[in-house]
C-alpha cells in the first residue's frame, strides 16, 4: 500500500493521449487488468459512434427548425475546445449556489505594506525539458535568501495535488491552466512573488492568465524559457522524446502536439545559450527595474490603522463578540444557580475577558487552554473554522484525545498569562453538576454567567514557577495565589451588563469596540499605546512625545498616542490609580502631551509583575484594542526578590528581547527607549549627552517621591542650586506641570489616607432598610462610609443600645430584633462601631485603615448582624480561661431572603455556635426571621438539617474557612455541634445583663490588671519592631565564626544580662513533666524568625504516629497565643494530645496528669519553640538554624535577632548535627554545630556517640 501510495510519477503517466489514462498516478499490482478493461471500454466506444452519429442526423431531420448540415456543423463546432471551456464555464455561472464573495478587511497596498513587498506572477513557459523547473528552482532559493516571500507552483506538482482529475486533452490542459493562473492570482495578491512554470502550450490560454491578473491589477511577467527541440530532446534524461518520434506516447509537445511561442515575453531566456546564473540574474534585474524587490518605502496612507484583533476576529465581527453594552439575558432558574464570590482581581479578570482585551478568550480558562499558556505563552485556535471545533477555546478538556490531526490546522495565538478564576472546595461541592452558574463581585452584584463550568486542580507550584519563573512566596502576586482556592474554575462567561466601578473613572474605562472606533474616528493611520504604572513627569513625555516623532519620520501621517494607565489590581506601595489618572489629566490639560492626538483610557488588566512573561501580555491585550506599536523601557513589569536579596528576579533587557520574539506577535512592533536624564542647559528630559556629562542630572522615581513628601516647589529662576543632587531643594524647571506635581504633593504627604484608590474597586449602592430612616457619609464599599440610625425625629440613635432587645409585640420575649449589618449576599465586612458615638454601621478595614475588607471564602449565603443591647463580656471567663470577646452577640439568619442592610427583624433562636479565637469566645446565635416562608418548620437546629438539609454543614465550613483567604488558618471551635435553643436563649439573656450593667456603669470595659495592659504594650511594640528584626536577621553574611563574639551594643548587653539570669535561675529549678519512659523533644531556635521549627515538629509528630506503638500518641505542648502554628499540627494530626499555654510546665503537667500518672497514652511529647523553655526537663534538644544568615547581625535582642547568645544556646543542644533550614521553611541539609560554634564543648547528656547519632533511634532508646 505505501509503496504504491508513494510511488514516483513519470513523464509517461502524465503526458499521455488518453483522458482515462492520465487519471493512473501509479501502477498498483492490477494495472494490466484495468488497462484490458479501459481497451475494451474503447473498443466498444468505437463500434457504437457510427449508430449515435446517424441517431444524431435523424433526430436533426425531425427538427423542424435544423437541417442536417446544420447539426453536422454544430456538432463539429461543439469539438472545439474554446467553445466546451465556454460551455463549462457558463454552466458553472448558471448553477444556483448560495455563494458569496468576502472581501478582505485589509487592501492589497496595506498587505504589501506589510510584507515590505509587492505581489507579481512569473509565468515560465517552454517545452518539456526547457529548464522551466530549474530556473524556477534556483531563483526560488536567490529571492529567500534576499528575505522575500515567494513560492513556486511547478506543473507536475500541481497535478499530483490540485489538477489530479485532469488529463491531457486539449479541454483539460485548458482548465489546468486556468486553475493555476487562479491559484498563482491569489497568492500574488497576498502580497507573494508566484513562481508559476508549465509547458502552457495554447498562446490563448496564457494570455487568458494574463487578462485574469490585469483585471486584478497583478503584476504578470511572461518568461519564455526558449530552447529548440533538439537541445530539449537532448537533455530527456527520461527518454520522453524518443518514445514520442516512435508515435508511443501521443499529442506530446513539440512532437505531435503543437507548442506556441510568446510573442512578446516580458522576459526571454536564451537557455540554450546562457548560463544559469545569468538566466537568474537577468530575471532579478528585471525585478528590480519593476520595483518588487525593494519594497515599499513608506506605508501608505491608512496602514496599519487599527490593528486587527486575536483570533480572526474581523473588525465587523469583534463588537458583535464583545459588545460594549452586553446584555446577557438571565435563565428562568436563575436564582436557584451557584454563586461564586470573585476577589477585585477576579472581578478585573472577568473585565478583561467580557471586553475583549484577551480575544479570542471568551472565558476563564479551561485546564486544556490553561495548559497551552502555561507551557507555550500561547494557544492553538482555529480562526477558520477548519477543524470543526476541535481547536475551540470553549470546549471542555479530554485528556484521552491526543489526535495531532487538526494541530497543523490552527494558528498560534499570544497568551502567555494564565487567566483563571481560583475556588474552594467548598464552592467545588455547591457548583457539583450544574450547568451555569452565576459570577458576583464582593459587593453582592451579579456581574455575569459562566456556561458548562469545569473545575480542575490548581497546582498553585506548577503555576508559580511556569508564570514567574521563581519560588518567591513575599511575592505580592505569589502571594495571593498562595491564598487563593485549591481548585481553578473554567467556562465561558456572559456579563450580564457592563463592569462600572462607579469611581468617577468609569468616563476613562473604554472598552476595546469604543477604542477601535474612538482611533478610526481621529483618523489614525497607527497607535502607539504607553502604559503607565507611576505618575507622568516629563520624562515619560519626552518618551512619548519622541516615539511619535519616529512614527512621523516613518511616514505615518496621523499617529495616535494612547495613554494607557493601569488600572486592575496592583501590589500595597504601588501609586494609586485615581492620583495617576488625576495626574494624567494634568498634563494633558497644560499642554505636556498633544491633548489633540492622545488619548486617555484605562487598562482593566491586574498587574501581576511577571517581567518577560507579562510584557507580552500588555502587548498582546493592546493589539486587542487596536494598537500597533507599544513603548517598552528596562525591566518591563519586574519586580525585586522579597527575601532580604534584594536583587531585580528578571534581568533588565529579557522583557524587550521575548516580547520582539514571541509567539502570534509578529506583526506587533515595539519601541524601546534607554534612560533619560535632566539637562539643565534646556531643562528637558532627554538622553544623556556623553560629551557633557556635567549637565545631566538623574530624577529618580525614589527621589521623586521625596521631594514630592517634601513639599518641595519649584526652583526660582533657571538655574540649580548648588549641591542639588545630594540633596535636593526644589523641583528643576520643566520636570511635571504645577497641577500634576500639587496632586503628587498631596498624595505623598497623605499617604496613609483612606481615600486613595489603590486599583478598580467597584462601589455599588448599599441594600438599605427603606422602611427606617438613615443618614450615611461616604461610598459603600470604601473605607469612608457610615451608615446611622435616626429615630422618628430625626435624631441619630445608636442601634446598638437605642433600639430594645425584643420586639415591641413579642409574647413572653420569645422573640428577638436582629439588626442587620451585611445582606445576604454581600462581602462586603460591615460592622456596628462601638469606639464611636451613635454606633454606625462602618467599613471593617485592612492594610491599616486603607482598605476595605471583604469575606472572600464564598459568597454569605445568609444575613448577618448583631443582637442589639448584649455585649460578651472579656472578663467572664470559660472552664478554658477563655474571655467574651468585647462585642455584640453576632447573629446569623438563615432565612431564603436578603434582608436589607440596616432592616430590624424579628427572628427566632435555633442554637448557638461558639468560636475560639485568641483567647476570645466568639458566639454565632443561629436564627431564623419570622416572615421566612420556612419559620413554622424550623425551630431547632436539628430542624433546620431536616427542612434546609447541608445548610448547617456549609455554615460550619464557611466559619471555620473564611480566613483562609487572608493567608490565616482555619477557626476553631469550642465544640463541634451547635447548642440547643434553649442554650442559645441562655447566653442571650446572660450577655444582655452584662451589657445593662455595662450601660449603668458597673462594669468597666477596660481591663485594669496589669498583666493584660502590658501584653497589650508588647503587642503593640512587637508589631512595630518585628520588621527592623527581620532586617537584622536576614542583614548578614559574615562567617558565624565573626559573629559568636561580637561586642553588643548596650541594651543588647543589658537584654543579655537578664535573659542569663533567668536561664540560670529557672535551670536550677527545672522539673519533669513526663515519666521516663516518655521522651520530651524539644525544637527551638536562637534567633527570632522563621527557621523551620514548625515543619519540623510536624515531621517530628508524624514520626511518632507512624512508629510508635498505635495505642500510643504524641502530646504536642505549645504556647498557643495569638498563633496559628498549633491549629494547623492539631488540624494534621487530629488523634494528638494536645497542650496550650504561655506557662507550658504548669499546661504540660496538668495534661498528663489529666491521662494517668504513668501517662500510658503517650509515645512523646514534643515541645514546640522549646530552647528558651528552661523550667523543663528535656531529652533531646534540636536546635534550628537559618542556613543563609545563621545568626543574623550577631546582637542580641533589641538590637538584632539573637534571644540567646550562640555558645550558651549550642552548649545545651544535643543533637550533634543541628537541623538547618533556609529562609523559605524547606530542610536543607545536616550541618555539624561544630561548624556553626568553634570549640563547642560536648554536652550529650544521652550517652550517644556524636558520629553514630540517630534522632529516632535515641527518641525510643530513651
Amino acid at each position: 500500500m505505501g509503496d504504491t501510495l508513494y510511488a514516483s510519477v513519470g513523464q509517461e503517466d502524465l503526458e499521455c493521449s488518453g483522458a482515462g489514462a492520465s487519471r493512473v498516478f501509479s501502477r498498483g499490482p492490477e494495472f494490466d487488468e484495468r488497462r484490458a478493461l479501459v481497451k475494451k471500454f474503447v473498443l466498444g466506444a468505437l463500434v457504437a459512434l457510427p449508430y449515435l452519429v446517424l441517431l444524431a442526423l435523424f433526430a436533426g431531420v425531425g427538427a423542424p427548425s435544423s437541417s442536417p448540415a446544420v447539426a453536422l456543423s454544430e456538432l463539429a463546432n461543439q469539438t472545439r475546445v474554446d467553445q466546451v471551456c465556454a460551455d463549462q464555464r457558463l454552466q458553472k455561472l448558471d448553477m444556483q449556489r448560495n455563494v458569496y464573495y468576502d472581501s478582505s478587511l485589509l487592501t492589497r497596498p496595506q498587505r504589501y505594506a506589510a510584507l515590505q513587498q509587492k505581489g507579481a506572477t512569473l509565468w515560465f513557459t517552454g517545452l518539456s525539458g526547457s529548464g522551466k523547473s530549474t530556473v524556477g528552482r534556483a531563483l526560488e532559493k536567490e529571492l529567500l535568501r534576499r528575505r522575500v516571500h515567494t513560492y513556486r507552483l511547478d506543473g507536475d506538482n500541481v497535478r499530483i495535488g490540485l489538477n489530479r482529475d485532469l488529463g491531457f486533452s486539449e479541454t483539460d490542459r485548458a482548465e489546468s491552466v486556468r486553475r493555476v493562473g487562479e491559484m498563482s492570482a491569489l497568492f500574488s495578491e497576498a502580497g507573494v512573488i508566484t513562481l508559476v512554470a508549465l509547458v502552457s502550450p495554447f498562446r490563448a490560454r496564457r494570455d487568458e492568465v494574463r487578462e485574469l491578473h490585469k483585471k486584478m491589477d497583478i503584476p504578470f511577467y511572461e518568461v519564455f524559457v526558449d530552447v529548440p527541440v533538439s537541445v530539449a530532446a537532448d537533455r530527456d534524461v527520461k527518454g520522453l522524446y524518443k518514445r514520442a518520434m516512435k508515435g508511443e506516447i501521443k499529442d506530446f509537445t513539440g512532437i505531435s502536439s503543437p507548442y506556441e511561442q510568446p510573442l512578446t515575453p516580458e522576459i526571454h531566456l536564451n537557455a540554450s545559450s546562457q548560463s544559469l546564473d545569468d538566466e537568474v540574474q537577468m530575471i532579478l534585474d528585471k525585478l528590480e527595474a519593476e520595483g518588487l524587490l525593494t519594497g515599499v518605502e513608506q506605508p501608505p496612507s491608512g496602514y496599519p490603522g487599527v490593528a486587527v484583533a486575536d483570533g480572526g476576529n474581523a473588525v465587523a465581527t469583534f463588537p458583535t463578540l464583545f459588545p460594549d453594552q452586553p446584555s446577557a439575558s438571565r435563565p428562568d432558574e436563575f436564582e436557584e444557580l451557584p454563586r461564586v464570590l470573585l476577589r477585585d482581581e477576579d472581578v478585573h479578570w472577568l473585565q478583561v475577558i467580557g471586553e475583549g482585551w484577551a480575544a479570542p478568550l471568551r472565558g476563564f480558562m479551561r485546564e486544556g487552554v490553561y495548559l497551552q499558556s502555561l507551557h507555550f505563552s500561547s494557544v492553538l485556535y482555529d480562526s477558520d473554522n477548519l477543524t470543526d471545533g476541535h481547536l475551540a477555546l470553549h470546549k471542555p478538556t479530554n485528556f484521552s484525545e491526543y489526535s495531532s490531526e487538526f494541530v497543523s490546522k490552527g494558528e498560534r495565538v499570544n497568551m502567555p498569562v494564565p487567566i483563571v478564576l481560583p475556588v474552594n472546595d467548598a464552592t467545588k461541592e455547591r457548583i457539583g453538576k450544574s450547568k451555569q452558574v452565576v459570577l458576583v463581585s464582593p459587593s453582592g452584584e451579579e456581574l455575569a454567567l459562566l456556561n458548562d463550568p469545569e473545575v480542575y486542580d490548581h497546582r498553585k507550584e506548577e503555576r508559580i514557577t511556569r508564570t514567574f519563573g521563581a519560588m518567591d512566596n513575599g511575592h505580592p502576586y505569589i502571594a495571593e495565589i498562595l491564598k487563593s482556592g485549591e481548585y481553578l474554575l473554567g467556562g465561558e462567561i456572559e456579563l450580564l451588563s457592563r463592569i462600572k466601578y462607579n469611581d468617577d473613572l468609569d468616563q476613562y474605562r473604554l472598552t476595546p469596540t469604543e477604542l477601535r472606533k474612538r482611533f478610526d474616528e481621529m483618523g489614525a493611520d497607527v497607535v502607539l499605546a504607553f502604559q503607565t504604572r507611576n505618575p507622568t513627569h516629563a520624562g515619560h513625555a519626552y518618551l512619548m512625545n519622541n516615539a511619535r516623532e519616529q512614527l512621523i519620520a516613518q511616514g505615518y501621517k496621523n499617529p495616535v498616542l494612547w495613554l494607557s494607565p493601569l488600572g486592575g489590581w496592583t501590589k500595597e506601595d504601588d501609586v494609586p490609580l485615581d492620583v495617576r489618572v488625576r495626574q494624567h489629566e494634568a498634563i494633558l490639560r497644560d499642554g505636556m502631551l498633544d491633548k489633540e492626538s492622545t488619548v486617555l483610557a484605562i487598562w482593566p488588566s491586574p498587574m501581576i509583575y511577571a517581567g518577560p512573561r507579562e510584557v507580552q501580555w500588555h502587548a498582546k491585550s493592546r493589539k486587542n484594542a487596536g494598537a500597533s506599536f507599544f513603548v517598552v523601557g528596562r525591566d518591563p513589569a519586574g519586580i525585586k526578590r522579597s527575601d532580604g536579596d534584594k536583587d531585580d528576579i528578571y534581568a533588565g533587557d529579557h522583557g524587550r528581547f521575548v516580547l520582539h520574539m514571541a509567539p502570534g506577535m509578529e506583526e506587533f512592533n515595539i519601541l524601546s527607549f534607554s534612560k533619560v536624564f535632566y539637562d539643565v542647559q534646556d531643562h528637558k528630559m532627554k538622553p544623556m549627552d556623553s560629551s557633557r556629562k556635567q549637565d545631566f542630572l538623574s530624577i529618580s522615581g525614589s527621589r521623586m517621591r521625596k521631594m514630592a513628601r517634601e513639599g518641595l516647589q519649584k526652583c526660582e529662576g533657571d538655574k540649580i542650586p548648588t549641591g542639588w543632587e545630594d540633596k535636593p531643594t526644589c523641583v528643576p524647571q520643566g520636570f511635571m506641570v504645577k497641577s500634576g506635581w500639587d496632586i503628587m504633593i498631596d498624595y505623598y504627604q497623605n499617604i496613609d489616607s483612606p481615600r486613595w484608590i489603590p486599583f478598580a474597586t467597584q462601589f455599588s449602592k448599599p441594600v438599605v432598610d427603606t422602611s427606617r430612616s438613615f443618614s450615611s457619609e461616604g461610598t459603600f464599599g470604601r473605607t469612608d462610609y457610615k451608615l446611622h440610625f435616626k429615630n422618628d425625629k430625626g435624631e441619630k440613635v445608636s442601634p446598638w443600645h437605642d433600639i430594645p432587645l425584643h420586639p415591641a409585640d413579642s409574647k413572653d420575649n420569645s422573640s428577638y430584633n436582629f439588626i442587620v449589618e451585611i445582606p445576604k449576599g454581600v462581602a462586603h465586612k460591615m460592622e456596628v462601631n462601638k469606639e464611636e458615638r451613635y454606633n454606625p454601621i462602618m467599613q471593617d478595614t485592612t492594610h491599616n485603615g486603607t482598605r476595605g475588607r471583604d469575606y472572600l471564602y464564598g459568597v454569605p449565603f445568609f444575613n448577618y448582624g448583631l443582637l442589639p443591647q448584649t455585649w460578651e463580656d472579656p472578663s467572664v471567663k470559660d472552664e478554658n480561661g477563655n474571655g467574651g470577646d468585647n462585642d455584640p452577640l453576632d447573629v446569623i439568619e438563615i432565612g431564603a431572603k436578603q434582608l436589607p442592610m440596616g432592616s430590624v427583624n424579628p427572628v427566632k433562636i435555633l442554637g448557638s455556635l461558639e468560636l475560639v479565637d485568641q483567647g476570645e469566645v466568639d458566639h454565632k446565635i443561629l436564627v431564623i426571621s419570622l416572615a421566612d416562608e420556612d419559620a413554622d418548620k424550623i425551630n431547632s437546629v436539628s430542624d433546620l438539617q431536616s427542612v434546609k438539609p447541608g445548610v448547617l454543614d456549609a455554615l460550619v465550613d464557611w466559619l471555620k474557612k473564611y480566613k483562609i483567604p487572608e493567608g490565616k488558618s482555619e477557626n476553631v471551635f469550642s465544640q463541634e455541634k451547635p447548642t440547643s435553643p434553649e442554650a442559645a436563649v441562655q447566653i442571650v439573656a446572660e450577655t444582655h445583663e452584662r451589657w445593662q450593667k455595662l450601660k449603668a456603669g458597673e462594669i468597666s470595659v477596660k481591663d485594669d490588671s496589669l498583666q493584660p495592659r502590658m501584653a497589650q504594650v508588647w503587642r503593640r511594640w512587637h508589631r512595630r519592631w518585628h520588621g527592623s528584626v527581620l532586617t537584622a536577621l536576614r542583614s548578614s553574611r559574615w562567617p558565624v565564626e565573626a559573629l559568636v563574639n561580637r561586642k553588643q551594643p548596650a541594651l543588647s548587653r543589658v537584654y543579655g544580662w537578664i535573659i542569663d539570669r533567668k536561664r540560670r535561675r529557672e535551670s536550677s529549678h527545672a522539673q519533669r513533666i513526663a515519666p521516663p519512659h516518655v521522651p520530651v523533644l524539644s525544637v527551638g531556635n536562637i534567633t527570632f524568625g522563621a527557621t523551620g521549627k514548625t515543619p519540623f515538629v510536624q515531621f517530628l509528630v508524624d514520626y511518632a504516629l507512624k512508629n510508635a506503638d498505635r495505642d500510643r500518641v504524641p502530646l504536642l505542648l505549645s504556647r498557643g497565643y495569638g498563633d496559628d502554628e498549633w491549629r494547623m499540627l492539631a488540624k494534621r494530626f487530629p488523634s494528638c494530645q494536645l497542650a496550650l499555654g504561655a506557662d507550658r510546665v504548669a499546661v504540660g503537667a496538668a495534661k498528663v496528669q489529666e491521662l494517668g500518672r504513668d501517662a500510658a497514652p503517650l509515645s512523646c511529647v514534643v515541645l514546640d519553640d522549646g530552647l528558651q523553655q528552661w523550667r523543663l526537663v528535656k531529652d533531646l534538644e534540636i536546635v534550628m538554624v537559618d542556613a543563609l544568615h545563621p545568626l543574623g547581625n550577631g546582637r542580641l535582642l533589641p538590637c538584632g535577632s539573637l534571644r540567646e547568645l550562640p555558645r550558651e544556646a549550642f552548649a545545651r543542644a544535643d543533637v550533634r548535627r543541628p537541623i538547618v533550614a533556609t529562609s523559605r521553611m524547606k530542610v536543607v541539609g545536616l550541618l555539624p554545630a561544630a561548624q556553626l560554634l568553634p570549640n563547642r564543648t560536648s554536652g550529650n547528656r544521652a550517652g550517644v556517640a556524636e558520629e553514630s547519632w540517630k534522632p529516632m533511634d535515641m527518641m525510643w532508646s530513651l
